[in-house]
């Protein structure tokens, strides 16, 4: 069995469910069989139960941030538009991030994880969207408080991805479909 290759320095393990806490500041080595006796030994691939820490780049500018900022924005602002429109705009929510990572600020990298987050989180809504509207439509409108619930929770990721942004964080929506890494 080959064990894969050593995580970066930022890491901490996270032991699959059932298995003791490792003491603290113990690493597994290569050749790792348990830090005890009665522990397991390592799983193939036990590189699936570490913990990496959250991604990071080189700092941004203040043009990367209001980009990035304006890739969730966007389609926050269309998704809101979706109440006047009666939902039509709300189905091209992808297209402001699709500008903003296809544009000559799309060349940052900054600006390229978060445009794609937006994209990820904006197809992730749409299917979502498709499956509250079949489930109303089947319920006989019985449904609509949860298509509510789940706008107002669309709403709030948003604004705290385009704020997390416009500080220079990376932020990761935590329901999106990673359709674009």
């Amino acid at each position: 069995m080959r064990i894969p290759p050593r995580p970066s320095p930022d890491w901490s393990f996270n032991p699959p469910p059932g298995w003791p806490i490792p003491p603290p500041g113990w690493t597994p080595t290569e050749t790792w069989s348990g830090p005890e006796p009665h522990w397991p030994a390592a799983p193939p691939y036990w590189s699936w139960w570490i913990r990496q820490q959250p991604w990071s780049v080189p700092p941004a500018s203040g043009q990367a941030r209001s980009s990035a900022m304006w890739a969730h924005l966007g389609a926050l602002l269309m998704d809101v538009a979706g109440l006047v429109t009666c939902g039509v705009t709300s189905l091209l929510i992808w297209i402001p991030p699709l500008v903003i990572l296809n544009g000559a600020a799309g060349a940052d990298p900054f600006v390229r994880h978060q445009a794609r987050q937006s994209l990820n989180f904006a197809f992730t809504e749409l299917i979502a969207s498709f499956a509250l509207l079949f489930l109303v439509l089947v319920t006989g409108g019985l449904a609509i408080v949860l298509a509510l619930a789940m706008w107002v929770v669309f709403i709030v990721f948003r604004i705290m991805a385009a704020t997390a942004a416009n500080r220079g964080e990376p932020y990761r929506y935590p329901l999106a479909i990673p359709f674009l890494a």
